[in-house]
């Protein structure tokens, strides 16, 4: 099931518990209010696959033809490959070619014969205070010398709920997609999974070398791990920075800070695992019981997980690899290879899914089932 049809199913399994309205519910999904009536009553009577469109994995009725996609993309080759979409579109429809602007341009592109225009990506975050619990968080990263001489600069990555201040902080040696992983998963083991999360480009957009070139070949700019994560649990990202916070939480943000770092002085802790055990031990929940704050209408819009959801698979990195003719395949500069003793044994070149868990373990799925591997040395 895709993930827009499984968010859908968790915000309706809301409304079906009496948390939210129906008109709340609209606009968390943005849909209509008439056309989430509509969703609702078929959710009601045939489930989660109620909601999956009843023409998805059907061809359409106006797909073009293979023959005449080959005829266009070859005439292009031959006497337009020097212009855009939108002039060869023209061209091609005195010559009888019927075909938008839009269509060539996309198989221009899935060819690698048109590079997609990149846009400066910004985002407007809204400057209406959310009032429930769970409804918008907002990641902050603090760089900083926590623990003295011991380490260089180290990195405070600080979860911060907008409608209530409730607060979860982690201190780590590296600003990475990973720490923003962990604290993630912390958030979600304790509360439930929220509903949309404003933090940093850096945690959205990717600049590694190995996915350059399909950036160079789409013009799209790849996505990283902790986007993948959210987009996975249904978790709307919204790209912002610290100046666009509610003013009161930037004033609890800096507020934790100041409390922070003279009782990691006072205690004398001077490793990163001491320091994060002292703030999960009873300084968070102290700090939560003077500062936190709380509406009077408020609500939590929390989805708790599933008995079935295993966050080490869900909270990781997800690659896509296809397999070789011996099972085999490259991961990270790592060989492995297949057993040919499972139970669910995937084909020659079919692909699977690489799942790197937070603790550094490689582990490969085809479809829903684990195999077991072995790496190569």
């Amino acid at each position: 099931m895709k993930n827009k049809v499984e968010h859908r199913c968790r915000i309706l399994e809301m409304v079906d518990r009496n948390h939210i309205t129906l008109k709340e519910a609209a606009s968390l999904v943005s849909l209509s209010y008439r056309h989430l009536r509509r969703l609702y009553k078929r959710y009601k009577d045939n489930g989660e696959s109620g909601l999956v469109h009843g023409l998805q994995g059907k061809k359409s009725n106006r797909k073009i033809k293979k023959n005449l996609r080959k005829k266009i993309l070859s005439r292009y080759k031959k006497d337009y490959q020097h212009h855009g979409p939108t002039f060869t579109a023209q061209k091609l429809s005195h010559l009888g070619y019927a075909i938008s602007r839009e269509t060539l341009r996309r198989w221009l592109i899935d060819e690698g014969l048109w590079r997609q225009n990149e846009k400066h990506i910004y985002q407007r975050c809204n400057k209406k205070v959310q009032k429930n619990f769970g409804e918008r968080i907002w990641l902050f990263v603090h760089e900083h010398t926590w623990l003295g001489k011991t380490y260089n600069n180290l990195y405070l990555f600080c979860l911060m709920d907008e409608a209530t201040g409730v607060t979860l902080s982690l201190i780590s040696e590296k600003n990475t997609t990973r720490a923003a992983m962990k604290i993630l998963w912390m958030w979600v083991e304790k509360y439930g999974i929220l509903m949309s999360l404003c933090c940093e480009s850096k945690y959205v957009y990717t600049k590694d070398r190995e996915n350059k070139a399909s950036q160079d070949e789409n013009g799209i700019k790849p996505k990283t791990g902790f986007y993948d994560v959210c987009e996975i649990l249904g978790i709307e990202t919204i790209i912002a920075s610290l100046s666009q916070a509610p003013r009161s939480l930037k004033h609890n943000f800096l507020l934790y800070i100041n409390k922070l770092l003279p009782q990691l002085q006072t205690k004398s802790i001077h490793t990163i695992s001491k320091a994060n055990r002292f703030m999960n031990n009873g300084f968070l929940k102290q700090f939560n019981r003077l500062f936190a704050y709380k509406h009077s209408d408020s609500d939590d819009f929390h989805v708790q997980l599933s008995e079935n959801d295993n966050l080490h698979n869900i909270i990781c990195f997800h690659t896509k690899k296809r397999i070789s003719g011996q099972r085999t395949f490259t991961y990270k500069n790592r060989q492995f290879r297949i057993y040919n003793d499972n139970s669910v044994l995937p084909p020659p070149h079919a692909e699977v899914t690489v799942k790197e868990w937070l603790d550094g373990s490689v582990h490969v799925f085809y479809g829903r089932v684990e195999v077991t591997v072995e790496e190569i040395l």
